[in-house]
């Protein structure tokens, strides 16, 4: 694909994040994308044939959005600790979510009535999986007390970041999200091992 249908497929995308994490999936025209990206519809349909093509397009940039995430905060280069690893990337995300529309409108769409089933897990399992990686690897470390159940664990953070997507939208506070997760890690934090829950990366 050529650079400038390349950016036009970016520019459609980011625009339709936008609709759909302010108005939902439901309440998202074609026709205002297109108006808002001041492409034809013929352009849009050509990189995107329906408003199903759009949501999973959305999806699939979250999801990559999460594992880029965990790459980044399992890289070695802001701390060893694997439970810090686990705070860093639940603030990593908090950052995607707050300051981008894909992964805001991503999780929408995954807290959406109006998306099939099938669609909306993506997202959750993605995370999901992504929690279960973390918290086997600290609790297999000792960095977590070995009484904590790592699947219950990875539900429950998973069902938290969703909670605090929702909160972050719902909130006139721009750092709303992050301050939940503050208050989250502060609240289990000793349970599990006593991490450093609050720290700023």
């Amino acid at each position: 694909m050529q650079d400038r249908a390349l950016a036009t497929r970016a520019s459609i995308l980011t625009s339709a994040a936008l609709h759909v994490a302010e108005r939902g999936v439901a309440a998202t025209a074609l026709t205002d994308i297109v108006s808002a990206v001041g492409v034809t519809k013929g352009a849009l349909y050509y990189h995107f044939p329906s408003k199903d093509y759009l949501v999973d397009a959305i999806v699939d940039a979250g999801t990559q959005a999460i594992v880029h995430a965990e790459k980044v905060a399992t890289d070695g280069s802001h701390t060893s600790d694997p439970l810090e690893r686990m705070v860093f990337f639940t603030h990593i995300v908090a950052d995607l979510i707050e300051r981008g529309p894909v992964l805001r409108a991503a999780c929408s769409i995954a807290t959406s009535d109006d998306v099939p089933f099938e669609r909306r897990v993506v997202l959750l399992n993605t995370l999901g999986d992504t929690f279960a990686r973390f918290a086997v690897t600290a609790s297999d470390s000792g960095a977590i007390a070995p009484t904590v159940d790592v699947d219950a664990l990875a539900r429950v953070l998973t069902a938290m970041m969703f909670g605090a997507h929702r909160v972050h939208i719902t909130s006139n506070e721009d750092a709303a999200l992050r301050a939940r997760l503050d208050e989250f890690w502060s609240l289990i934090g000793c349970g599990l091992g006593g991490a450093a829950t609050t720290t700023r990366w």
